[in-house]
């Protein structure tokens, strides 16, 4: 059974979504389980890397260290099917262009992916 492409609207949510899940104070495991379904990737979310992340749902990034941060983003990134190419998770403020610019690129790798 294929996933039908995913709308714009359902690519524009879900490219908002990845960016703010990186942003956030914490990690939020609730955002990632949304976006895997968004755009068809719920399946994805398995094994001991999926209960990993679970092990570390509400921690702020902060105290993750830069290791297992870095290391966190990575296993979101590639259940989700992107590539981690977004700026560093703990950056707090990043200028609105930039913003927009990464939203773009998460967006075009999600149409890309969804055959759209």
């Amino acid at each position: 059974m294929t996933t039908p492409p995913i709308t714009d609207f359902q690519a524009l949510a879900a490219s908002a979504a990845v960016l703010r899940m990186f942003r956030e104070k914490h990690f939020n495991i609730c955002t990632l389980d949304a976006v895997a379904a968004t755009i068809g990737r719920k399946e994805h979310l398995a094994g001991r890397d999926y209960e990993a992340l679970r092990a570390v749902h509400c921690m702020d990034w902060a105290d993750m260290g830069p290791d297992l941060a870095r290391q966190v983003r990575e296993v979101c990134c590639r259940m989700l099917g992107i590539p981690d190419t977004q700026p560093v998770v703990t950056e707090p403020h990043v200028p609105q262009q930039k913003q927009e610019k990464e939203a773009r690129s998460i967006l075009s790798l999600l149409f890309s992916r969804s055959g759209a």
